[in-house]
Parts: structure tokens; sequence; C-alpha cells
């Protein structure tokens, strides 16, 4: 019997060492340079309009899109995808990134542009929204 307690032990130890880091960092990772900081304003609202700023901030209108994705990357916002919901020419390309807050609830913050032909940015929008994980996916 106290074999099978040291056993239990040893495997709860190993467990943990194995399996808390991802954990921990799966729920609680922080959110990229560009969004660092707005899940802590006053609501939804003014967490989106401080992202918002930011991006005009950082990257201006007619400035190239390559400097956007190139900073999005690194911060690792994840991949780029495009949106042919409206058919709008040039299509809208956005990145999401996700990250839980409780075991129910996870955080969004979305980064969303559109650009002419040549590469440059001609419309940059944000998005900040808390949502139950479940309607997530």
């Amino acid at each position: 019997m106290r074999i099978l307690r040291i056993l239990a032990v040893v495997v709860l130890i190993v467990a943990s060492f194995a399996f808390g880091p991802t954990i921990f960092f799966h729920f609680y990772r922080p959110l990229p340079n560009l969004a660092a900081g707005i899940s802590s304003l006053s609501s939804d609202a003014a967490a989106r309009s401080e992202l918002i700023r930011r991006l005009n901030d950082k990257f201006p209108l007619g400035s190239s899109d390559t400097i956007l994705k190139a900073e999005l990357d690194q911060e690792g916002w994840g991949p780029i995808y495009i949106s042919d919901l409206n058919k709008r020419k040039p299509p809208t390309q956005y990145v999401r990134f996700k990250r839980h807050i409780s075991l129910l609830f996870v955080e969004v913050a979305i980064v969303s542009w559109r650009s002419d032909d040549n590469g440059n940015l001609i419309e940059i929008d944000g998005g900040y929204f808390r949502d139950a994980s479940f309607k997530q996916g």
C-alpha cells in the first residue's frame, strides 16, 4: 500500500511539471504588444478605440502592408485570413488573437485591413471583445 501511495505522488509530481506550464501559458499568455494593456480599460468599446488609435498611429493609411504583416507575425498574432464575405475588391485581410481568461471565457483582439494593388494600406481597423469560449470555437 505504501508503494502505491509513493508511486501516486511521483506520478502527480511528474504530471504537474509536464502539463502545468503548458496549461498556465495557454490560459495566461499576454496579449501581443499592439494590444497590450487594452484589456484593463473600462469597457470593450474603450479597448477597441485604443487598439484602433494604436494601429492608426503605427500604420497610417498609405503605408506598406508588408510592415504591418511583419509586425503581426513577429508578435505572434497567428495566420492571416482573407475575408471574401462581401466580395469586396480588394478583400479584407485579418488576424485574430484569442486567449483564455478563465475556463469559460476568452478575450479576442482582431486587426483587419485592406490594401491596394501596390500593397499600401487603404483601410485599417481593430476590434476587442470578451466572450464565452464555447461561442468562439
